[in-house]
């Protein structure tokens, strides 16, 4: 009896287990990577999704080169130059220079004209150090006059734990940041429409005809989860694989940073961050900020359309004066929120309009008690 009680109950608990396990199986805590550094950040809802060592300090290689293409587009909007207007030649010293340091070429020879955007794409999709010292001679006269407005410009972004000392990535003890400040980077260059239009094209024909870039997404396609919108990729033997990029998440513009991806696996950061957009877009749903909270006077920034991001799970959300606070699967979002302007106005008004009603109150009140005391 005893021993078919205890076979009875461990079917039950088999059963049980077997049932329960299929949610918990599905679960997946993070993202399967080679990488050891890593951020998500929604652009859309001004949001980290998920991340890993995200504000320990690595090394960014040639992801550098977004950074200096930035400071690159101001110089030239200082010297009153459009990126398509030519720049002028690439030198023997720009091929040169790189050769000497073991720089990645892109093919651009000596003496061949080449307008700015040219450089632009040479630097963004094939890594051309020979593009880069020829943009760099070509605006701000040398190296290190950019690399002083790259740490401005990183100051100006609210990166406090990077510094730059040059315009490839090539490494450099004194040359690092993290995943959480080079999202900065990545926010600012999708504010340009420069930028934003390289990194959402696949290809580039330079102005002579003569050469095609591919962008590195593009070039990896197989590889990639679909996901990827662009991207710039670096490699150093210190930095090892690197990766700064757009993912199209369920209509959401996600920065995917990865850093320390194995040299020892091919494209390991272009497999990194395409496991971590699958991952989101495998684990993370489109959650809908109540329409009560609309009928209530809310304006919550920066979110359009009202859905945000977040794991999958129940949601629950909690309203305070200055922000709403929604959690799901673990994850926590804090939007900013306020009562809008025009609410804000009815209020005042209403309040002002109660007061004095409520002064007049006071005064026929008064009235009524005396004319009662006097005529009884």
């Amino acid at each position: 009896m005893l021993r078919w009680t205890a076979a009875v109950l461990a079917a039950f608990l088999s059963a049980s287990l077997s049932i329960s396990g299929i949610c918990a199986e599905s679960v997946t805590s993070e993202p399967n990577v080679a990488a050891k550094y890593y951020e998500a950040y929604d652009m859309t809802s001004e949001q980290e999704l998920i991340g890993k060592n995200e504000k320990g300090k690595m090394y960014p290689a040639s992801i550098t080169k977004v950074l200096f293409a930035e400071v690159m587009l101001e110089r030239l909007n200082e010297m009153g130059k459009a990126p398509d207007d030519i720049a002028g030649k690439v030198s023997s010293a720009d091929n040169e220079k790189a050769a000497s340091n073991g720089l990645y070429r892109s093919g651009l020879k000596d003496g061949e004209s080449v307008s700015y955007e040219d450089l632009l794409h040479s630097i963004i999709y094939m890594s051309g150090a020979e593009a880069c010292y020829a943009a760099v001679r070509l605006t701000f006269g040398n190296e290190s006059s950019a690399a002083s407005a790259m740490n401005k410009k990183a100051e100006s972004l609210g990166m406090s734990s990077s510094h730059f000392v040059n315009i490839t990535g090539a490494h450099n003890q004194n040359h690092y940041t993290t995943c959480s400040d080079f999202v900065k980077v990545m926010r600012n260059a999708w504010n340009n429409s420069t930028l934003k239009n390289i990194f959402t094209t696949d290809s580039y024909k330079t102005t002579d005809g003569k050469h095609t870039f591919r962008s590195p997404t593009s070039r990896a396609a197989s590889i990639c989860s679909g996901l990827l919108i662009g991207g710039k990729t670096g490699t150093t033997d210190p930095a090892q694989h690197t990766f700064a990029g757009y993912a199209n998440i369920k209509g959401h513009t996600v920065i995917i940073i990865t850093a320390l991806s194995p040299l020892s696996i091919s494209q390991s950061n272009l497999k990194d961050a395409s496991a971590v957009s699958k991952f989101i877009g495998d684990e993370y749903e489109l959650k809908n900020i109540p329409d009560s909270l609309k009928s209530e006077g809310y304006v919550y920034t920066p979110v359009t359309k009202g859905q945000l991001l977040m794991r999958k799970g129940t949601l629950t959300t909690k309203v305070g004066n200055e922000s709403i606070v929604m959690s799901s699967g673990g994850q926590t979002v804090v939007l900013k929120a306020k009562k809008s302007v025009s609410d804000t106005k009815t209020e005042t008004k209403k309040t002002k309009i109660t007061k004095r009603k409520s002064g007049l109150r006071a005064v026929f009140e008064y009235l009524r008690d005396f004319l009662i005391k006097i005529f009884g």
